[in-house]
């Protein structure tokens, strides 16, 4: 089974062992989409993701391939939702847009995960052989209030520029829902069925 969270509100931390019920609690309590993998990755993949790299000291040539214009084409999609969230917020109408922007960005996601919407809050569940144990990713659709003072392009705009794509959420934390988001509508393109 896959979880992959995508919320509103970001959870403090990330939950190893979970009773389903408590899960689907936090998920409505929290604003936080999830879509969980059951698999044997979690070990390696934790070993792969906490190994120290060399990444300070690296350059980074933008690539521009089809294929990468169209990754920032889908993510710059993504960021010009402005899905600013504040406390007592009560209205979540700004998000079930950017959910119907999801829905187009990532179709297959939609259409084979089990989905669930707690106050604009969603969960994906993608269901495996269970053969293994569940993994988690998380995101959350939120981001801090911006204005266009300060910015080189306008804060919602999603405008590439230099090789490099702008706007408030591209980093924190469209950036990794994306990433999430788009490893599982490239897997499910492929067939493949987690173990």
């Amino acid at each position: 089974i896959l979880y992959v969270a995508l919320g509103i509100m970001p959870v403090g931390q990330i939950v190893h062992e979970i009773d389903w019920n408590v899960l689907m609690m936090l998920a409505g309590t929290m604003g936080t989409v999830f879509l969980f993998i059951e698999s044997k990755m979690p070990n390696r993949l934790a070993d792969l993701l906490l190994k120290k790299t060399p990444a300070k000291d690296t350059k980074i040539t933008p690539e521009e391939s089809d294929r990468a214009v169209a990754y920032g084409e889908i993510l710059a999609r993504m960021v010009r939702n402005e899905t600013v969230s504040f406390r007592g917020q009560e209205d979540r109408s700004k998000f079930y847009r950017f959910h119907e922007t999801l829905e187009e960005l990532f179709p297959n996601v939609h259409r084979v995960c089990e989905k669930h919407d707690f106050n604009g809050s969603l969960l994906f569940k993608w269901s495996g052989r269970g053969e293994g144990e569940p993994i988690h990713l998380m995101g959350h659709q939120d981001v801090v209030p911006a204005s266009d003072e300060g910015w080189s392009v306008p804060a919602y705009s999603g405008i590439a520029k230099d090789g490099c794509l702008y706007g408030r959420g591209t980093l924190d934390c469209k950036g990794t829902m994306y990433v999430q988001l788009q490893a599982v509508e490239e897997l499910l393109e492929d067939g493949f069925v987690p173990p």
